[in-house]
């Protein structure tokens, strides 16, 4: 069978900043890479972006000047867009490299290539009051874009489905594509804290965590708390900041530990050493931090949100999100039968789930891509 082209779009200007679909993709690709039928083929603005995150040296890196910032080609492209509004110029360099398939990206849908958008998640609406003004427009005029003009769209769970049946009556063109980590173990001397890798948006809810902390200074317990994650925030700019104030201001410094952004090496050197990982968030489509708690095999404490329970993580402690109160009793139970100690069928249940998991995902994508 002659191999059937895929391309995506990787800017670091655009998915730079975003550690969740960076690591996404990083997953996506290995799910990928042994389908002999396919050949991947990544349009970026920099090969050295691609290859620094890992993203796979097995495919096709396409580095093109386009996509890069304060390059004459990028506005050139950018006017044509407004023009015309059509990406023409990244349609012709799809055409010449005989792509069959434009993949978690919008175009304009045409007959020469089949266009399959992306939309993880729809928190917007979900979480309506986290987005206001210029914020909720553009990202629902993104969300709309990715309907008018893409062929398929690939959303991150069956949740987003149901939400996008809701709230814009579209059913038969979303796919549901639920894309895992593979178990990468590692022994490491543990140490006490609990850590909570994500990036410093509302909706994660790293208040919640303070308000864990000052119970934990209160009954003198003896964990500690570990944020990180990227600090960049165009909702509210201030957010880092004022999470930063808050912890000072409440004297918990002792208590909870902000490391902002980390490199790849220390965040996955936290993630071995930590006793458990914890995702306290409003809403997540499919999370990142629940996959990476499973590649570890790590239990996590998890809010009781409809997306968390979909990813069916063995390891899952789920607590209300409402009650402060609820995780320090479940954590104070954590720590006194020493559970993080307990694994039992942790690796061969989770690889099972995984297993199952990545049989579903790629069907879908071979009969997609095919």
């Amino acid at each position: 069978m002659k191999q059937k082209k895929i391309a995506f779009v990787i800017s670091s200007n655009e998915i730079g900043n975003w550690s969740g679909g960076i690591s996404y993709y990083r997953n996506f690709f290995n799910l990928l890479k042994n389908e002999k039928n396919l050949k991947l083929i990544v349009y970026t603005d920099s090969q050295k972006f691609i290859k620094l995150n890992k993203l796979g040296n097995f495919i096709k890196i396409k580095e093109v000047n386009f996509l890069k910032k304060w390059h004459l080609f990028y506005y050139l492209r950018k006017l044509i867009i407004f023009l015309f509004k059509k990406d023409l110029i990244l349609f012709n360099s799809l055409i010449k490299e005989n792509i069959s398939t434009l993949s978690h990206r919008k175009l304009f849908k045409n007959s020469k290539i089949k266009i399959i958008g992306w939309i993880p998640d729809l928190q917007h609406k979900v979480l309506k009051k986290f987005f206001k003004g210029k914020n909720y427009f553009y990202r629902e005029k993104y969300v709309q874009n990715e309907i008018k003009n893409s062929d398929k769209i690939f959303v991150s769970s069956y949740q987003v489905k149901k939400e996008f049946k809701k709230y814009y009556n579209v059913n038969k063109k979303i796919i549901p594509l639920r894309i895992l980590s593979n178990v990468s173990n590692s022994k490491t001397k543990l140490k006490r804290y609990l850590l909570f890798p994500a990036q410093f948006w509302e909706h994660k809810n790293h208040r919640f965590l303070i308000k864990v902390a000052k119970i934990i200074k209160a009954k003198n317990l003896p964990i500690k708390i570990f944020f990180c994650g990227k600090i960049d925030n165009f909702k509210d700019k201030n957010y880092f900041l004022n999470i930063n104030k808050k912890i000072s201001d409440l004297k918990l410094n002792n208590i909870i530990q902000n490391f902002g952004e980390v490199s790849l090496y220390k965040l996955n050197k936290m993630q071995n050493e930590c006793l458990a990982l914890i995702n306290p968030s409003y809403y997540e489509g499919w999370s990142t931090i629940n996959e990476e708690a499973r590649s570890k095999l790590k239990y996590i404490f998890l809010s009781n949100i409809k997306g968390h329970k979909e990813q069916n993580n063995y390891g899952a402690i789920y607590f209300d999100l409402n009650l402060p109160e609820d995780f320090i009793k479940k954590l104070e139970k954590f720590l006194i039968k020493k559970t993080y100690l307990r694994k039992n069928n942790f690796s061969s249940i989770n690889k099972k789930f995984i297993k199952k998991i990545n049989i579903e995902s790629k069907n879908i994508l071979n009969k997609e891509y095919v």
